[in-house]
């Protein structure tokens, strides 16, 4: 009887290790190689998170230009609840170079800002937290409003009141001229009813001294009268009255002729 081998031979083992090598090589080829999955993998999520860069950037871009379509104000003013915070006009006072701001909003314990501008302005002063403005000028219509703001910068703003600042007028001096000997002055100086000024008169328009009363004069001299605010305002020449007082009699000269008797 013959005797039959059924195991696997030599060349039949090397021929399958051959075999899976040339699959294995295959394999890491097309994952791994320059066109393999991994690399695809890797380019394909690259693009897609450029694709979600460049999406986020479109999307503030329609938001910045929604943003300035609309009016800002309008945005803003919506935030706050306009059923706790009323827009009542402010109440205003003023001097001469002076404008006090008090408000009349409801503030719900919000911050409370203040501005005012010449009406005739387009441009409102910078918001400040106080009501008092000062070094404005004298005999100016002005407008005026608050704001109740939050902590998150939202606002609702008064609605504009208006004032004009007090008005500086020229004094004006009355001499009485005493029937005595030796005659004498008393010069009595009307100031403007403005609040806030400073009455004041001078013998020379340089040295100024404050009017209390009724002036005692003895001789020739000029007056000058002014009133002035804390700006300085008032000390124009247009706004000052000068007086040139005379009160003593002028000296009469006669000659006399000499005559000659035959």
């Amino acid at each position: 009887m013959k005797n039959e081998n059924k195991g696997i031979t030599l060349i039949a083992l090397v021929v399958t290790i051959v075999v899976l090598l040339i699959l294995a090589g295959i394999s890491i080829t097309a994952l791994f190689g320059e066109n393999g999955l991994i690399t695809r993998a890797k380019i394909a999520a690259e693009k897609t998170n450029q694709s979600i860069q460049n999406d986020i950037s479109a999307m503030e871009e329609l938001n910045q230009q929604l943003y300035e379509l609309i009016d800002k104000e309008t945005i803003e003013n919506t935030l706050v609840d306009t059923t706790i915070i009323t827009n009542t006009k402010p109440t205003l006072k003023a001097s001469t170079n002076s404008i006090t701001l008090t408000q009349n909003q409801t503030t719900n314990n919000y911050q409370v800002e203040y501005t005012i501008k010449k009406t005739n302005d387009t441009s409102w002063k910078t918001w400040s937290n106080s009501g008092n403005f000062t070094n404005l000028i004298f005999n100016t219509e002005y407008q005026a409003k608050t704001r109740v703001k939050n902590e998150e910068g939202e606002y609702i703003e008064s609605e504009i009141e208006q004032i004009k600042t007090q008005n500086i007028t020229k004094p004006e001096i009355n001499i009485n001229i005493e029937n005595t000997t030796p005659k004498t002055a008393t010069a009595t100086i009307t100031y403007s009813q403005a609040s806030g000024l400073t009455n004041q008169y001078s013998f020379n328009g340089t040295n100024w001294n404050t009017y209390v009363g009724p002036i005692s004069i003895s001789q020739d001299t000029k007056i000058y009268a002014r009133n002035i605010d804390s700006s300085n305002q008032g000390s124009s020449d247009d706004l000052v009255d000068v007086y040139t007082v005379n009160i003593i009699a002028p000296t009469a000269t006669l000659s006399y002729a000499k005559s000659r008797i035959i």
